[in-house]
């Protein structure tokens, strides 16, 4: 079986490689890189956030498969949300986490419609370097083992997460010890046979609504159970000589993605990693910050959003402009791989940086979308 996979680790592309060995599609492949990607990239995503899946699949026309995070519907007056900051050293940045940043998460459902809708492998075989990473245990890369020492009040905010992140000495998990998670193993295998209705039906969901009720957190037993996911018909666009097809509103990426393409669209760019390359760059994304500011961030349930990019004047006013701050928000990872089949899929998950609280019995950290 042929293909390519790219992730944000080297073990994380890895486990989608074996999958496409074993014959599976490009989506068998994802999923199984998302299943991987929190044992490699435990600061960037967990079955305990959310993401979005753009798949192409040859002569059919592409689609969105959004299982994002939702809002609880729960309000409390003092619920547990509290600061935590981060020395990036040009800047200390301030997060919020807590029972009360966490938000419904969604990737599990996602995992399992995109599974059940696209896959040619059975989930048992898909879990299988999740599996082995989280029994047999990762050594993390040097880069994400410093992502882990950036965040530290966060992985030391509880014992639940040290319980899994920790070591025996009480320090956090780095790149020269073995990090393991068999909780986490339990789960998939757990997860494999049973389906998502385990995590928002079942014996996880009883923890998720446990995490609130004893420290002040929004999410019930309900909202998990009405989770859904949305499909969606992604938004296209031409840059040069080439059909884009990306994230579509309610989510602001898209629409971001796009203008930041039309702004660079007619700007010489010169060789890859040449000084006007990365001067091109920075001042599109510094420019689609503005953008973002003034015509996406409070209009992403407006349907008008959609045409935004058909607005020629708006959009060479922002191409005059090309400057502005940089805005971030949360962390996120990506992955694409394509299959000898010609399929193609795209997926971003994130968990923002982790609420702290780690759902005991499946190993999994809780995100902080709402902090």
């Amino acid at each position: 079986m042929k293909g390519v996979v790219a992730a944000g680790d080297p073990r994380s592309a890895q486990a989608g490689a074996d999958i496409l060995k074993e014959g599976g599609n490009a989506y068998d492949a994802a999923l199984a890189v998302m299943l991987a990607a929190p044992m490699c990239e435990p600061l960037f995503t967990s079955l305990g956030g959310g993401g979005f899946l753009l798949g192409l699949e040859k002569d059919k026309k592409p689609e969105l498969y959004d299982f994002f995070v939702e809002v609880p519907k729960k309000r409390i007056d003092e619920p547990e949300f509290y600061p935590i900051y981060v020395d990036f050293g040009a800047a200390i940045q301030e997060f919020h986490i807590g029972a009360g940043s966490i938000a419904i998460p969604g990737l599990v459902k996602g995992i399992e419609e995109v599974h059940k809708d696209k896959c040619t492998l059975p989930m048992s075989k898909i879990i299988e370097p999740a599996v082995k990473y989280a029994r047999e245990g990762v050594y993390l890369s040097k880069m994400q083992a410093s992502f882990v020492k950036l965040l530290e009040p966060i992985f030391t905010s509880t014992k639940s997460s040290m319980d899994v992140y920790g070591l025996e000495d009480g320090t956090l998990i780095d790149e020269i010890h073995l990090y393991k998670n068999p909780h986490y193993a339990d789960f998939l295998e757990e997860f494999a046979k049973e389906g998502a209705k385990l995590f928002y039906e079942g014996h996880v969901a009883d923890e998720i609504e446990k995490i609130s009720k004893e420290h002040d957190g929004l999410i019930l037993k309900e909202d998990l159970k009405n989770y859904k996911v949305i499909k969606r018909t992604p938004i296209d666009f031409m840059y040069k000589d080439f059909e884009i097809v990306t994230n579509p509103p309610p989510s602001g990426g898209g629409i971001l993605i796009a203008l930041t393409m039309k702004l660079l669209e007619n700007y010489d760019l010169k060789d890859f990693r040449s000084y006007e390359h990365v001067k091109g760059l920075i001042e599109a994304f510094n420019t689609t910050s503005d953008f973002r500011k003034e015509h996406v961030d409070e209009f992403l349930h407006d349907e008008k959003l959609k045409s935004i990019l058909e607005n020629d004047r708006l959009i060479k006013n922002y191409c005059t402009t090309m400057h502005s701050r940089l805005n971030l928000w949360g962390n996120t990872t990506h992955l694409s791989v394509i299959d000898e089949e010609g399929n193609a899929v795209s997926v971003t998950t994130t968990n923002g940086e982790g609420s702290g609280h780690v759902v005991p019995s499946s190993g999994i950290m809780l995100n902080n979308m709402m902090g």
